[in-house]
């Protein structure tokens, strides 16, 4: 059967327990241990002959010391039974194994879509626990790893971060990600919760000479995205709490267990402004939102949110609803918080009275900046059918 599940042609212990084909992320498998018969969860753990960064589940967890460049290639590494007295051959390590099962430190779904005009926009969600079909689950190892007084590093005092290089370039950009739930820099457990959606975006000229990470054109931009996890933000030669340049010259900087997963992603022609959060249970894929739509008692509001690191600035909000009528209102968008701005039923044409339940419309909407009382360059457009309740 292990045979069959791994592909292989031999029927050898020792050609099946240090297969190539093995999938190391798997929780159970054939790992270095001094013991003759199958192992414990306790004893697949960590080996206490390995003190760098200990084993879990033969898995040695890979921390990036010295250049921030090298979070791209921040690893898992699985180490091999060896044979003999010390790591013995035993298949019955392979008792629970799942050719399939994912590793789970970060789960991450990378938006390709951003807005028209100023502002590169990614989302990701950190998923800190999941049952993952035989996955390694970072919490138990973490906690392990507290029990075990190996290492200090703590998941709940982890924040997200995240580092763009564009694709042949030396040029990286480093920033913490903010949560989704407070619009602020935050560790995965902040104010007695877990927190899963994080975000952050980036504006032309933030950066400088910088600018050419950014797409100037629709069409593909490449970029190499690494999502990480830092215990320490602010060191001698950067604070992660805003946006950072380094190169491959920098001198060291410590970032206790960077735990990469990188991707890439271009310049998409359009972007979607309403909040089109998942649904039927899919829950890893979700895009932070500039604007999400609700029905009031008077009419409809719409939450505006900022993820701008420039300072506040004048927008108007265009609505129209087909069948109905059109306004527009003039806001000042705050820094880093949200803006409501509410539209009444008669303002929109669709009422008095309240339209009635269970009829739909559908709502465009633009965000332009402006320039004295006129409005100039769209900032984000959109559309969304609603059904009123």
């Amino acid at each position: 059967m292990v045979r069959a599940t791994l592909g292989e042609s031999s029927t050898s212990a020792s050609v099946l327990c240090r297969s190539d084909k093995i999938n190391w992320q798997a929780r159970n498998k054939p790992t270095i241990y001094p013991k003759n018969f199958d192992l414990t969860d306790a004893e697949r753990i960590g080996h206490p002959k390995q003190t760098n960064n200990g084993i879990y589940f033969g898995i040695r967890m890979g921390t990036v010391y010295g250049r921030l460049a090298d979070i791209h290639n921040a690893t898992f590494e699985y180490l091999r039974p060896q044979g003999g007295a010390e790591e013995p051959w035993r298949i019955g390590d392979f008792r629970g194994y799942n050719q399939a099962a994912r590793i789970t430190p970060i789960a991450s779904e990378l938006s390709t879509e951003i807005q028209c005009q100023a502002e590169q926009a990614f989302a990701c969600r950190i998923v800190h626990n999941t049952n993952n079909n035989g996955g390694i689950n970072l919490d138990e190892i973490l906690t392990f790893m507290r029990q075990s007084g190996m290492d200090t590093f703590s998941l709940a005092n982890a924040y997200p971060c995240l580092m763009l290089t564009r694709k042949g370039g030396t040029t990286h950009a480093v920033r913490a990600l903010k949560c989704w739930d407070t619009r602020d820099v935050t560790p995965l457990y902040h104010n007695g919760a877990w927190h899963e959606r994080y975000y952050i975006g980036m504006e032309r000229g933030t950066l400088g000479d910088a600018a050419q990470l950014l797409p100037t054109t629709n069409g593909s931009w490449p970029l190499t995205v690494s999502v990480f996890l830092a215990g320490v933000l602010a060191g001698d030669h950067f604070d992660l709490h805003n946006w950072c340049l380094t190169n491959d010259g920098n001198p060291a900087w410590v970032l206790p267990q960077a735990i990469g997963l990188y991707d890439a992603c271009g310049k998409s022609a359009t972007y979607t402004v309403f909040d089109d959060s998942p649904s039927g249970g899919n829950e890893s894929i979700w895009r932070v939102y500039v604007a999400s739509l609700t029905q009031i008692s008077t009419g409809i509001r719409f939450v505006i949110n900022s993820n701008r690191n420039t300072s506040s600035t004048t927008y108007q909000l265009f609505v129209d609803v087909a069948g109905c009528g059109s306004n527009s209102k003039t806001f000042t968008m705050p820094q880093y918080s949200s803006t409501n701005l509410d539209f009444t039923w008669n303002e929109l044409r669709m009422g008095p009275p309240a339209p009635a339940a269970g009829s739909t419309y559908n709502i465009r909407m633009q965000i332009h900046s402006m320039s004295g009382t006129s409005a100039t360059t769209l900032w984000w457009e959109g559309q969304k059918t609603i059904t009123i309740q």
